[in-house]
């Protein structure tokens, strides 16, 4: 794989005074702002549907990384990055050294073309730096030890082999340092009123392409075990529940993402026979055509921290 790597690092020369200086809420905001900017001016972007719910989870996502206890000068990792937020979040508010890898050369150019709209190392805090790199889990081309933090949100269930993707990340770790894992467990969901039967079929049919992939809707329950497995002691496991109740006219909008997702997926769902082409597109319409209801909805995704242990003396090293 051809590796790809964009920059950013904090310059204390470039000063700007207490009037200008921007709060972290600003920065996020601005972060937000450019995303949603990018979308709208690429309709025909690839994983446009990803980038919509990247602003969509912005508030779950932050308040996630809210828990986490950063200290400066630590080295985070953010396995599975995408556009680049985690790192661009974390880095506007905190002096840490952020590296984030994503397969996808198209998302990681996204992220540097956000943080360069951002004004580049403006939206960093003094001391902060981040990286970009196009890079597989399985095979990183970083050092070991060298992470004390690492962040893996909603990558497990994409994984063909997670169990060598986390001997990688243990690998990456420091001793003492940690690998938080977050995903999903279908077996958490629930919605009232139950979806239509067009958009049950839809979403079934994504499900087995993700599957067929290798992937694994119900991961969730598996992570503490994986982390077991690589040699991490377990510090914690967690469920993250979020319930809403979606009014008809926020329902237009939730559904507007969910056809761009279920869309984006159609041509490899039918190539690979899961539906046949004239099926997808009678459930997409019908789905497009039904009128917006409200509907309760509640789901809750995994948490599971591990620390990788400090080696005794006399002990081999992995």
């Amino acid at each position: 794989m051809t590796q790809t790597t964009s920059a950013l690092k904090s310059n204390p020369t470039d000063t700007q005074s207490a009037a200008t200086t921007e709060t972290r809420d600003e920065k996020l905001a601005n972060l937000d702002a450019e995303y949603a900017s990018y979308l709208d001016n690429h309709p025909d972007m690839p994983s446009r549907w990803l980038l919509a719910q990247t602003l969509l989870t912005a508030r779950e996502r932050r308040m996630m990384l809210d828990m986490i206890q950063f200290q400066p000068g630590w080295r985070v990792l953010d396995a599975g990055s995408g556009f680049g937020q985690i790192p661009l979040e974390i880095a506007a508010s905190v002096p840490i050294r952020a590296v984030g890898v994503d397969t996808d050369p198209g998302n990681l150019r996204v992220a540097a073309r956000v943080a360069e709209r951002l004004g580049g190392t403006r939206h960093l805090c003094d001391g902060a730096s981040v990286e970009l790199t196009q890079a597989s889990i399985y095979d990183l081309p970083i050092p070991s030890n060298t992470f004390d933090l690492v962040i893996c949100r909603f990558v497990y269930q994409h994984l063909g082999d997670p169990q060598c993707a986390t001997t990688e990340l243990y690998r990456v770790l420091r001793e003492g340092g940690q690998l938080l894992v977050m995903d999903i467990d279908d077996q958490f969901s629930i919605t009232y009123p139950q979806n239509s039967n067009a958009l049950t079929q839809l979403q079934s049919a994504f499900a087995r392409l993700q599957a067929d992939n290798g992937g694994d809707r119900f991961v969730g329950r598996k992570l503490s075990g994986y982390l077991a497995e690589a040699g991490f002691q377990i510090a914690a496991t967690m469920l993250w529940p979020q319930s809403a109740h979606t009014s008809a006219q926020d329902g237009s909008a939730s559904r507007l993402f969910e056809l761009e997702r279920l869309s984006g997926a159609r041509d490899e769902i039918v190539s690979r026979g899961i539906m046949g082409a004239h099926d997808f597109d009678h459930y997409v319409n019908e789905y497009a055509s039904e009128d917006p209801t409200g509907q309760f909805s509640c789901n809750a995704q995994v948490i599971a921290l591990g620390r990788k242990p400090a080696l005794d003396a006399g002990s081999m090293k992995r």
